[in-house]
């Protein structure tokens, strides 16, 4: 409901030649008072439809209460399991025992290896 009330509304957000021109129009940009060198920010402008800043209102209070219900279940679960303390470290026990069992596997430096010869 949401994208068919803000397309109808807008009538193409592709005319607008910026997100900034486009918010304007919507009525959601805040608005300024300038005197005498002293800038005081207003509230936002209302100008433009009043139902479809309703809708994007009632949507953006859809995702907060969304957000909220989701990170209440998470902290709900608890904390993630944790790795084992030596989990890695058993990994390269294992790497070094196999490389024993399987010595062609194991790299040889390259000091010890000779060029081949031309014959």
């Amino acid at each position: 409901m949401t994208r068919e009330t803000f397309l109808a509304e807008v009538a193409g957000p592709e005319r607008f030649g910026s997100q900034k021109k486009l918010t304007s129009y919507v009525g959601l940009a805040p608005g300024q008072r300038e005197s005498a060198g002293k800038r005081h920010d207003l509230g936002i402008t209302h100008s433009g439809s009043p139902i479809l800043r309703w809708v994007l209102h009632q949507a953006a209070w859809q995702l907060v209460r969304r957000l909220v219900a989701l990170a209440t279940d998470l902290r709900a679960a608890g904390p993630a399991p944790r790795k084992e303390e030596g989990h890695y470290r058993h990994r390269a026990e294992a790497a070094v025992s196999d490389a024993g069992r399987h010595p062609q596997r194991t790299a040889v430096p390259r000091t010890a290896v000779s060029a081949p010869s031309a014959a």
